[in-house]
């Protein structure tokens, strides 16, 4: 929890410093949107699914996250454990990967000064999902199942 309510303030600080500065464009929440980024690691996280040969687990264990009662056997658990735990080591790598990718492209066209620290910060957008997704999505669902798993 420490670390959304951090996550929040940082957002924050950086959308009231823009306005302090009088830069209106950056001051929206449009500045944290990056279609590529989002992309890229959904695509990522979705091939990785099929890939591991358990496309229902994913469904199923969100399913059982949210349901009050968990409908899932003691080894589905365990397989949906297992399998969020890969997408959140996964989703760090891909953010990874397509910052770097990012950067590469970003150093293309390094003759214009002006637009690079606007590309080198739009290449860490790929970092900041991985870890909103992380913090959000899998390490909750993964102490939901564990707790689960204890209690069962």
């Amino acid at each position: 929890m420490r670390f959304i309510i951090g996550g929040f303030m940082v957002v924050l600080a950086v959308v009231m410093m823009n306005l302090i500065n009088g830069n209106w464009e950056l001051a929206s929440l449009g500045v944290f949107l990056d279609a590529f980024s989002i992309l890229f690691l959904t695509l990522t996280l979705v091939g990785v699914n099929i890939a591991s040969g358990k496309r229902g687990v994913f469904v199923r264990g969100i399913k059982a996250v949210f349901a009050k009662e968990c409908p899932l056997t003691e080894p589905e658990r365990a397989d949906a454990v297992v399998l969020f735990k890969l997408l959140r080591r996964t989703a760090i790598y891909a953010g990874v990967v397509g910052a770097m990718v990012a950067v590469l492209l970003m150093l293309r066209d390094v003759s214009n000064i002006d637009a690079l620290a606007a590309n080198f910060a739009l290449s860490l957008l790929c970092v900041y999902y991985a870890f909103l997704i992380n913090i959000i999505l899998f390490n909750p669902a993964i102490a939901v199942l564990q707790r689960r798993q204890t209690n069962a």
